[in-house]
């Protein structure tokens, strides 16, 4: 029990909410260290792919183009997302391709399989309703 002389410095100094420096919310204080540690969105992480400290916030966003970036296998000599170099490593044969594989040249190799397209007509049907 605390005497009641020291009840209110008790409350303020045990009981009352404190606010977290990092993101202002206020909260009781037995939840401050598990808040700032896990749950705030202004603590810092850090980005799997990179390891750049930035607020939690920002990472999920950060990380979705980070892992888009990405890195030449030397067992296949293609190129493997960041966010797929761990599945490329269990399942990669090794097996070298002949030429490192870029994502330009897989675009125009796609492009050259897919049928052509009409070339655009000489004149556009709405000339006449814009012509003086």
């Amino acid at each position: 029990m605390v005497p009641k002389k020291h009840a209110e410095e008790h409350y303020t100094s045990t009981h009352a909410p404190v606010c977290c420096s990092l993101c202002n919310e206020m909260m009781a204080p037995e939840s401050l260290a598990l808040h700032k540690g896990e749950k705030c969105p202004q603590r810092i992480a850090t980005c799997e792919y990179c390891e750049f400290p930035l607020p939690a916030i920002d990472l999920s966003k950060h990380q979705e183009v980070c892992g888009n970036r990405t890195e030449l296998c030397h067992l296949c000599n293609r190129y493997i997302r960041l966010r797929e170099r761990i599945a490329h490593e269990v399942s990669c044969n090794g097996v070298p391709n002949t030429t490192a594989e870029t994502s330009r040249a897989t675009r125009e190799a796609e492009r050259d399989r897919a049928p052509r397209r009409r070339p655009p007509p000489a004149t556009s049907p709405h000339e006449d309703f814009y012509s003086p």
